[in-house]
């Protein structure tokens, strides 16, 4: 995953100094990452002890930015703990699946559309 590193130097070299990382993920690896009713989400900042945000909204170019905030400590360990989910994500299934959904729903609509038209024309 792509990341962008925010965190600033600690001069006094202390574990606690707060810090800040940014990753930008696929629409499917955020879903993962945030999992059903944000089980996935809860696991990763009690695991970890980072507090860890996704954008609600996609990027222009569709990928979402993943938030880290914590000690460089609990940071770290929700880096590899995100990016661990984010390894096992199949952008190809999941973009199949929203595929096939939109198919579904675009079915769904046309058959409304149709009935509709023939509830007027019985008029």
């Amino acid at each position: 995953p792509a990341l962008e590193d925010h965190s600033q130097p600690n001069p006094s070299g202390g574990a606690q100094f707060p810090r800040r990382m940014e990753m930008l993920v696929t629409i499917a690896a955020a879903a993962m990452i945030i999992g059903k009713k944000g089980v996935m989400l809860k696991l990763l900042q009690s695991k970890s002890g980072a507090r860890i945000s996704l954008d609600q909204l996609p990027m222009a170019d569709g990928r979402k930015r993943v938030v880290i905030e914590g000690t460089v400590e609990t940071v770290g360990q929700a880096h590899k703990l995100v990016a661990d989910v984010v390894g096992q994500c199949d952008d190809a299934k999941y973009e199949e699946a929203a595929r096939r959904r939109a198919q579904e729903e675009e079915g769904k609509r046309r058959a409304q559309e149709e009935e509709a038209r023939k509830r007027a024309d019985a008029r």
